[in-house]
C-alpha cells in the first residue's frame, strides 16, 4: 500500500505538495493551478479538504488526510507520492519564512506576550507567548536554520529588546511588496507582520486583534532578502 511520504505543511516543497494539488482540483476544492510548493493557498484548501471529510483542520497533510485522499490518487498521483519517498526538496528562504508564519497562524490561539529575549524555536513561541515584533523575527529565526541566505534576526537587532521601530534601519524599502518581507503599521511603525501573499499580512497581536490583517493598511514594507 502506497505509504505517507512525510508530514506535509506550510514551507515544504516536492513531487507529494504537487499530488495533493491535484488531488484538491479533482476534490473541488481547489481551482488554481498545480503547484509544488505548500503555500497559502496549499493550507488553505488543506482545511476545505479536511471540514468535508470531518478530519482535524489543522491544514496540515497527516496520515489521516492522506487516508481519505487514496480515493483520488490515479496513476501519475501516485508516481509523484513515490518520487517524493525517495527525495525531498528544500525549499526556498522566503518560502521558509512563509512556512513559519502559517504554522503560527494555524497553531492559534497562543499568548499574547512580550517575552524577552525572543524564544529560538516555534514551539519556544507556542509556550511561553509572544509579541508581534517576536513572532516576525521567529519566522525569520526558522528560515535561518535552514539557509545562510536569511538574515540571522540577532544580527539586525531583531533580538527582542528593541521596538520594531528598531527593525525598520535594517533592509530596503520597498513599494512592491513580495513574501516573506515585513510590513509595518502607523506613523511610529509600531505594529509589523510577515507578508504572506499581494493582500494579507499576518501578525501576532494583541487578544482580540486580527492575525491576517490587510497589507494595504501598511505604512512601510521592507524587504530583508
Amino acid at each position: 500500500m502506497l505509504q505517507l511520504p512525510r508530514v506535509c505543511h506550510a514551507g515544504l516543497r516536492g513531487p507529494d505538495v504537487h499530488a495533493y494539488s491535484r488531488v484538491y482540483r479533482k476534490a473541488g476544492v481547489r481551482h488554481r493551478p498545480q503547484t509544488k510548493y505548500f503555500g497559502v493557498h496549499m493550507v488553505d484548501n488543506t482545511i476545505v479538504f479536511q471540514k468535508r471529510h470531518n478530519l482535524k483542520m489543522d491544514g496540515v497533510v497527516g496520515q489521516h488526510t492522506f487516508d481519505a485522499m487514496r480515493q483520488y490518487f490515479d496513476g501519475y498521483d501516485k508516481y509523484l507520492l513515490r518520487k517524493a519517498i525517495k527525495r525531498a526538496e528544500i525549499p526556498g528562504p522566503r518560502e521558509l519564512i512563509i512556512g513559519a508564519a502559517l504554522a503560527m497562524y494555524h497553531h492559534r490561539p497562543f499568548t499574547y506576550e512580550e517575552v524577552r529575549p525572543y524564544p529560538m524555536t516555534l514551539s519556544g513561541f507556542y509556550a511561553r507567548g509572544s509579541d508581534c515584533s517576536g513572532t516576525s523575527t521567529g519566522c525569520y529565526h526558522y528560515a535561518n536554520g535552514y539557509h545562510s541566505s536569511v538574515p540571522d534576526p540577532n544580527n539586525m537587532h531583531f533580538d527582542g529588546y528593541g521596538s520594531t521601530y528598531s527593525m525598520t534601519p535594517h533592509g530596503s524599502r520597498v513599494t512592491a511588496a513580495r513574501p516573506g518581507d515585513l510590513a509595518f503599521y502607523y506613523p511610529t511603525y509600531s505594529h509589523v507582520g510577515v507578508v504572506l501573499d499581494s493582500t494579507r499580512v499576518f501578525s501576532h497581536g494583541k487578544p482580540g486583534d486580527p492575525t491576517i490583517i490587510p497589507l494595504s493598511w501598511a505604512t512601510q514594507v521592507r524587504s530583508y532578502l
